[in-house]
């Protein structure tokens, strides 16, 4: 289980977000090369995941698929369960494969047996910069170039939508000590708040 808490940064201020990274007193390094990530989500029928983060339900969960990479042939493709209590997240994992890029439905019809209460609803794109601090603890991750696209009869609706927000998020696990988090987390200029990228794309197409 871990924490993850999340800022919104309006896009015009990257450099600003780099600056930060780069003088925290935790001495921030790269931790993984950039790389984007894409995710179609899952819901019910009557969009349950959706409502219950609308609702602020303490205890909730959500499953997507999820991949890495723009123009590869083949990617792995995983399909993610992930959970929230209160403050604490998690998540389990379960490989569906290689799959074509554009196939994505595939790996869902694959999928169906553990998941057949959902359905795909909207694919969430990103740019995923990847940073840790010294001491391992806190990791740090700044996504760019949102991208949502909207799934309807199972096919991906265009033209794609552009978020020209910047998400900043960082994660500790519970063992770690929650002030020495909040203290360091308080040392860059961000704004802590609640933010989903996928109600955020469902709000864009829905609402």
């Amino acid at each position: 289980m871990r924490y993850e808490r999340k800022a919104v940064v309006s896009g015009n201020d990257i450099g600003l977000i780099h600056a930060s990274v780069l003088k925290h007193p935790l001495a921030f390094q790269k931790q993984f090369p950039d790389r984007r990530v894409n995710s179609i989500y899952l819901d019910t029928a009557d969009f349950e995941s959706l409502q219950m983060n609308l609702q602020g339900v303490s205890t909730r969960e959500k499953w997507r698929m999820r991949w890495y990479g723009k123009e590869e042939r083949q990617v792995s493709l995983t399909l993610e369960r992930k959970w929230k209590q209160n403050m604490l997240g998690g998540k389990e994992l379960t490989s569906l494969g290689k799959f074509a890029h554009s196939d994505w439905l595939s790996a869902f019809e694959k999928s169906k047996s553990k998941v057949s209460h959902v359905f795909p609803i909207v694919k969430v794109s990103y740019d995923r910069q990847y940073y840790i601090s010294v001491d391992r603890q806190l990791r740090l991750t700044i996504d760019t170039a949102i991208h949502y696209q909207k799934i309807q009869d199972q096919e991906l609706v265009y033209p794609t939508i552009n978020d020209p927000k910047i998400v900043v998020e960082f994660k500790y696990n519970q063992q770690y000590d929650s002030e020495s988090a909040i203290e360091a987390i308080s040392k860059f200029p961000f704004r802590i708040t609640k933010n989903s990228k996928y109600v955020n794309a469902m709000k864009t197409h829905w609402f």
